[in-house]
């Protein structure tokens, strides 16, 4: 049973009753995009409000997450924090198939409410992942890395370059230093 499986039989069944837990969680799987991530291990204080509705439950989580990527430009290793404020409605799982009855093609994929509990970890993974940058920069003037030693720049002096011979040239380069050597 996952940690924020969260048993319902406290909240009461009329419609407004709120239910209050401050847990901490223990991410156990790493979240992850192709360039962030949050690793195994991080624990996370969450508030979580519980609210009846008539239609299930209505969850409120925040919480604030550390995440890791490499910047983009320069490769470097950035650190992230994200505030995640979720809010995500829990059907009784009548109440999701009226919903899909009507029409509602996209309730089919909302969360039920399974027995007397509600498992937060797959929307809570989705809201934080969400929220992580697609380009993650060290800092907004980041001058990336040399395309030719892979340097990064800010290490390398103003003047850095690189004398680059195009190689369909590089036969004439030889008989250039040739023709030095003759006169």
């Amino acid at each position: 049973m996952s940690q924020l499986c969260l048993d319902l039989r406290e909240l009461p069944q009329r419609s407004g009753a709120t239910l209050q837990r401050h847990v901490t969680y223990t991410v156990g799987e790493e979240w992850t995009t192709p360039v962030a991530h949050i690793t195994p291990g991080v624990e996370l204080d969450m508030d979580i409000s519980l609210q009846a509705i008539d239609q299930g439950v209505l969850a409120h989580v925040r919480t604030r997450v550390p995440a890791e990527a490499e910047c983009v430009r320069c490769l470097d290793r950035v650190d992230l924090t994200r505030d995640v404020d979720l809010y995500q409605v829990f059907y009784l799982p009548d109440e999701r198939d009226k919903l899909v009855a009507d029409g509602d093609e996209d309730a089919a994929y909302e969360p039920v409410i399974e027995g007397d509990a509600i498992d937060l970890t797959p929307v809570l993974r989705d809201a934080t992942v969400g929220q992580l940058p697609l380009q993650p920069l060290c800092s907004e003037d980041c001058l990336g890395l040399c395309s030719t030693c892979g340097e990064p720049l800010r290490d390398l002096e103003d003047d850095h370059h690189h004398d680059v011979v195009d190689p369909r040239w590089s036969a004439l380069a030889g008989l250039l230093g040739e023709v030095k050597e003759t006169t």
